[in-house]
């Protein structure tokens, strides 16, 4: 026990997706079927399945926002001035751009073709809420599409330009008066652009960043098919959390093992939306936990620790 209390305390120290894939380049295993294809490492998923089956589980308190607009290195559109202005008001807000998590998808081996409507729709399922800023070509499409999406609109903000507000335009007579016909964050918010005051913006958060807390939901075990899009999210961060590093066969070998089959796209998805908030990062074919992110489960059981512990002992050891 002493040892797997001292490779606890080097996690602290050390990268572990770099630990980990120095050590399989050593030993020629980055060409083995998956990390987990040992049996220390099923008595480690094994525990690791109990824990998701009787442990007090509970999703996280912190908000989700799917925000959609105009380029972010673009200073004077409004999206970037959100993000920044969200960035100092909401610390524990987290950020969900499409870009990003599209961005990953191209990476995944063999590489995929994915549909961009089909994958918003995911982020969107994932999120608490939409921003929307109508202010791009790709942002009137996402408009479009997500004013005739029933679970969308019911949860989406649009915040347009002041000069823009009341201009008789398909826009404003079609998908942004059908979202504020629906959307409990209606009505939609005028700002003005190179001026912004996000007042009136800060209100419908609150709204938001309250049903969040108050709606908090304990994670029930389920088969991995019938778990909402996020709950899944939630369980693939959390096993890259206890392991520290994963490759996608062996993220799917351990839900197979705990939840049932898991699609191999859906995974791949759920992980390249995780790279683009931030939580995971890519090395190689490998996926890290990154620094300095909370999980999105809240787990009251002290084999929460030990766990981690001894995957970063089988990692040292095989």
């Amino acid at each position: 026990m002493s040892r797997i209390l001292q490779a606890e305390s080097q996690a602290v120290q050390l990268d572990a997706g770099r630990l980990r894939l120095r050590h399989a380049r050593v030993r020629g295993a980055l060409n083995f079927v998956h990390e987990f294809a040992n049996p220390a490492a099923e008595a480690i998923i094994a525990e690791l399945s109990g824990l998701f089956k009787t442990a007090r589980i509970y999703e996280t308190d912190k908000p989700i926002l799917f925000v959609c607009g105009g380029k972010i290195e673009d200073g004077t559109k409004l999206r970037p001035q959100l993000l920044e202005w969200v960035s100092g008001k909401y610390p524990d807000a987290i950020i969900l751009l499409a870009e990003y998590a599209f961005r990953d998808t191209i990476f995944h081996d063999p590489p995929k073709f994915v549909n961009i409507a089909t994958f918003e729709k995911l982020i969107s399922d994932v999120a608490d809420c939409v921003v929307l800023f109508p202010e791009s070509v790709g942002s009137f499409a996402e408009l479009g599409l997500f004013s005739h999406i029933t679970d969308v609109r019911s949860k989406t903000l649009i915040i347009n330009d002041f000069n823009e507000y009341a201009s008789d335009s398909f826009l404003a007579n079609g998908p942004i008066r059908t979202i504020d016909k629906y959307s409990y964050l209606s009505p939609s918010i005028p700002i003005h652009p190179t001026a912004p005051d996000f007042t009136h913006v800060a209100e419908r958060l609150g709204k938001v960043i309250l049903r969040k807390k108050e709606k908090t939901r304990r994670f029930e075990y389920k088969e991995f098919k019938k778990l909402r899009a996020l709950q899944r999210m939630q369980v693939a961060l959390e096993i890259i959390h206890i392991f520290q590093v994963v490759s996608l066969d062996g993220m799917h070998h351990c839900i197979k093992l705990i939840f049932g089959s898991a699609s191999y796209d859906i995974l791949r998805q759920m992980i390249s939306i995780l790279v683009g908030m931030g939580y995971v990062r890519r090395v190689e074919n490998h996926f890290c936990y990154a620094r300095k992110k909370d999980s999105l489960l809240r787990i009251d059981d002290s084999t929460l620790e030990r766990l981690k512990a001894r995957a970063l002992y089988y990692y040292m050891k095989h």
